[in-house]
């Protein structure tokens, strides 16, 4: 069985061919940029005048798995 390939169609399949595998072949350079910007620095807490002092009124209680709770508005 021959196939009717010239020798020009049959270069030019080799060298697309070829092109096709070393495309394969090359890896990705690795970024050069950060994933994300650096976070700014936290700022130092105020001093002792300047601070505010809150407190809450809420309480937190832990329920228990399967434990029945009320809950009051």
């Amino acid at each position: 069985m021959k196939m009717g390939f010239s020798t020009p169609a049959l270069t030019v399949l080799l060298w697309l061919g070829g092109g096709v595998a070393h495309a394969q072949q090359t890896p990705a350079p690795p970024p050069t940029e950060a994933a994300r910007p650096p976070e700014a620095p936290v700022p130092p807490p105020p001093s002792g005048a300047q601070q505010a002092h809150v407190r809450s009124s809420h309480t937190v209680d832990v329920i228990a798995p399967g434990e029945q709770v009320d809950t009051i508005l």
